[in-house]
This record gives C-alpha cells, structure tokens and sequence, in this order.
C-alpha cells in the first residue's frame, strides 16, 4: 500500500499509508479497538525499514511473520506511547485527549489493534506487489490499464488516497477539538520535529549512497518517519523537564 519504488528486485511502499485503516476500524468499534494501536500495527512489518533507513528484509509480512516480528515490538512502543508520548504529542498536535483509562482489560482490544492492522498491512501489499501472492496467483491484479497494471495502479492510488484520508481526518479532528485551549508549545514543536527530521533525512542518503532521484525519495520518506518518531521522543523529554523544573 503506498507510493512505491523498487530496491533490490522489491517494492517498497510508503509505509504511513497503511496507517489508514485505524480510521474506519475505530469508529466502526467505536473506539473500544483504539486507533493508536491499530496504527501502529499497520506500520510494523515495514519496521525494519525504519532501522535500516533503507529498504531492507522485512519478514514481518506474513501470517508467521506478524506474530514473530511485528507484535512485541508494536506492544512495547504503545506502552511507551501511552504512558510517556502520547500527552505531549496530542497537545502539539491540538487533538482530544484519550477517554478511557488504560488498564489490563484494555490491552486485549490493543492487542486486537496491532494484529488487525498488521494483517491489513500484509493483505494490502499482497495485491499491490509484483510478488504478492494475490498478484502471482491472479490475473485480474496483472490486468493492465493504460499499460500500468491493476496492481500498481492499487499501489500509486492508495498511497495517494491513504495520505489524503489521514489528512483531512486529521483536520476535522482538529475542528471539533477548536473550542479547546492549546495547550501544546508549537514553537518547541516546529523546531525539534524540522531539526530531527532534516537530520535522519540527510543521514539516510549520505549513509547508504543515494544517487538517483528514486533512491533519494524512498530514503528520504524514510528518513521522515524515523525523524518524526525521534522528534516525538525529543519534544515529550523538553516537555516532561520543564514540567519537572517547576516543582523542584
């Protein structure tokens, strides 16, 4: 799912599309399946991308491969979610706070996020990759159209309607959230999230030696990601010590 380039006779997506699905999953469960988990499971097979700042093996994209490499590492960074990130960055971002409490109960409906989003992750990019099983298997997927196949034309347009989706979402969450004071420091914000993602942008292409424009846009995607993540972190610990220095 994504816009897609390819490294080493494979594709990859750009992995922030996939985050769609935690939109219609949530309202449809009405929140008890909570979004954050469901988003994040959506993103964890292509986690080793985000390590390697590159296009790299990512077994994560099977039914085995979801259990075994994609679900603990989803549980622990919710749990640094919930319990460090997530104040802060809804703040920065002028988004409602959580309405329900975090307790044992609730990790089971967490847990359900993180699997359906990762299995929708490892559906989806079976019939948007040239080796996806649904593509090998089926003609339809290798139809053509306008001399682009039905797979890639799914590739290139839920990428596209992926990101759309998750932006206009995000501004109407802000709408019905405007009679809310902000409370986030957008300034502090702006310039540790522009500094980090700069940074892992340009380390990721001088690193692994980018030299064509595709290679520069995969890359540089990924730098974004791992850049906001960084950012996130970074802006929660100002935000968490200058919290701390008010009462010492």
């Amino acid at each position: 799912m994504g816009s897609h380039c390819v490294y080493a006779n494979r594709t990859m997506p750009y992995t922030l599309s996939h985050a769609v699905v935690a939109i219609p999953i949530s309202i449809i469960s009405r929140g008890i399946v909570p979004f954050a988990s469901l988003a994040v499971g959506s993103l964890s097979p292509d986690f080793p991308y985000l390590l390697a700042l590159t296009p790299t093996n990512a077994p994560g994209h099977s039914v085995n491969g979801v259990l075994i490499y994609c679900l603990i590492p989803s549980l622990i960074m919710l749990f640094a979610w919930y319990r460090l990130l997530e104040a802060p960055t809804l703040q920065l971002l002028g988004l409602p706070k959580r309405s329900w409490s975090l307790c044992l109960s609730s990790w089971f409906f967490i847990l359900v996020g993180v699997l359906f989003g990762a299995y929708s992750h490892a559906l989806w990019d079976a019939t948007s990759h040239s080796y996806g099983a649904f593509v090998i298997n089926s003609e339809f997927w290798n139809s053509e159209i306008f001399s682009l196949p039905l797979y890639k034309w799914n590739q290139y347009g839920s990428g596209v309607l992926g990101l759309s989706t998750l932006a206009v979402w995000y501004l109407y969450a802000l709408v019905l959230n405007r009679k809310e004071n902000y409370e986030g420091q957008l300034v502090t914000g702006i310039l540790i999230y522009s500094v980090s993602i700069a940074f892992f942008v340009v380390l990721a292409n001088l690193i692994h030696g980018s030299d064509v424009l595709s290679e520069y846009a995969v890359r540089s995607a990924i730098g974004i990601m791992v850049g906001v993540v960084c950012g996130m972190c970074l802006y929660t610990l100002v935000v968490y010590w200058q919290a701390r220095g008010k009462f010492v």
